[in-house]
């Protein structure tokens, strides 16, 4: 706890202080809370990003228990078994072979890009277009994801 009363009382004293501090700062009220039984949440500093790429498409691709598409559903978007099978095929066939053992946290732009241009040697562009979304459309909600619960963790 003095960690965290400690940060607080820089962060009063300076006024604002670096996007990590204050993301240190969230992470120690979060566990001094949950230490005192009054926060009932499980949390990481790096859950997503430790977790094996190719496994984290699969399950973002999982009719039955993803997250993404269960808020899809909740929203009112149609998004089929078919869909979801077709993606976890292209998954196999593409993603797999390209990006296996490496973790969330190793992904980079630029590795995206080299897929894309591997895939082009071989496939049309429209082809090529197709296998980038299911990757590129996890990714993007992954980020999303750790933003908005960095920023709900956050203080301002």
């Amino acid at each position: 706890m003095e960690l965290c009363e400690k940060q607080i009382n820089n962060y009063r004293k300076n006024g604002a202080i670096a996007f990590k501090s204050t993301e240190r700062v969230a992470v120690a009220i979060a566990s001094a809370l949950k230490n005192k039984g009054l926060l009932n949440i499980k949390f990481s500093t790096a859950v997503h990003g430790k977790k094996d790429f190719i496994e984290f498409l699969y399950d973002f691709w999982d009719y039955d228990t993803s997250v993404y598409l269960k808020d899809k559903r909740a929203h009112g978007k149609s998004v089929t078994r078919i869909y979801c099978e077709i993606a976890r095929r292209t998954i196999k066939k593409n993603w797999e072979t390209y990006f296996n053992n490496r973790t969330l946290a190793d992904i980079t732009r630029n590795d995206l890009r080299d897929f894309g241009i591997k895939l082009r040697e071989r496939l049309a562009g429209k082809t090529v277009n197709n296998i980038m979304q299911f990757g590129v459309k996890a990714l993007r909600w992954a980020y999303y994801e750790k933003t908005s619960w960095r920023l709900l963790l956050s203080i301002n």
